[in-house]
């Protein structure tokens, strides 16, 4: 008698392939969802550059709009503050005049009253009969006294003269370091900052990548079926 046996193709043939391609389908998808990982990693880092970017553009024009505000701001505050210096200088101006021009009245009323007073004394005298050299030294002592005492007051006014010369350019001096104290402010227009350097993008993964591991998930299935599979073979049993 001889009994024949044939191989259980199911059991011997098909199980290592379905675990050669379960082992491709596990290594193909952990290459996809680590490329997809990769690239949704790269996607939000470059979201938050780009955010970021224009976070520095919107601050950087805010920065830029305020600069000219001022600015427009400080050169109407040079222009009020050089009117008012103006206005005080010419006040000073007109002050230290009225000044000179009452030392001026004073010296000129002082002035009369001495010809006055000289003019009596030289009344009083004639009228008391006096006469000769002495009468004679007299009047002329009585004249040089006032025109000494003229003499003071003519130096008097011209030293106040002088002072008032003085006075006026201190005032111009003042007002014209006030102006430019004042334009310092102004003198030079605002500039905007510079610009914020555009952001370096990452690429993320390349698709060559992916196919290379989605390659490689199946090389790995293919190497696993070789390794777990045995040879299959009929095999034959006699009896005699």
């Amino acid at each position: 008698m001889v009994l024949t046996t044939w191989p259980l193709l199911n059991f011997a043939v098909c199980e290592p392939i379905s675990m050669g391609i379960a082992t491709a389908g596990v290594g193909a998808l952990g290459a996809y969802g680590q490329y997809q990982s990769q690239q949704d990693a790269a996607r939000a880092a470059n979201q938050g550059r780009i955010n970021n970017y224009k976070y520095q553009l919107q601050v950087r024009e805010n920065n830029w709009m305020r600069a000219k505000s001022d600015w427009e701001n400080d050169k109407i505050n040079y222009e009020e503050t050089v009117a008012d210096n103006s206005f005080a200088a010419q006040e000073g101006y007109a002050r230290a005049q009225r000044q000179l021009n009452e030392q001026f009245k004073a010296a000129a009323f002082s002035e009369q009253g001495d010809m006055i007073k000289l003019l009596e004394s030289q009344g009083q005298m004639a009228a008391s009969g006096r006469a000769g050299k002495s009468a004679q030294r007299l009047d002329d002592s009585m004249v040089a006294a006032w025109g000494r005492n003229n003499a003071t007051k003519a130096a008097s006014l011209a030293s106040s003269k002088e002072g008032y010369q003085q006075q006026v350019e201190d005032i111009w001096r003042q007002q014209r370091d006030a102006n430019e104290s004042a334009f310092d402010e102004v003198a030079f227009a605002p500039q905007p900052d510079m610009a914020p350097q555009k952001p370096m993008m990452e690429k993320g993964p390349s698709k060559l990548g992916l196919v290379t591991g989605i390659a490689q998930a199946g090389m790995g299935g293919f190497l696993s079926l070789i390794h777990i599979s045995e040879p299959t073979r009929l095999r034959r049993i006699s009896y005699a």
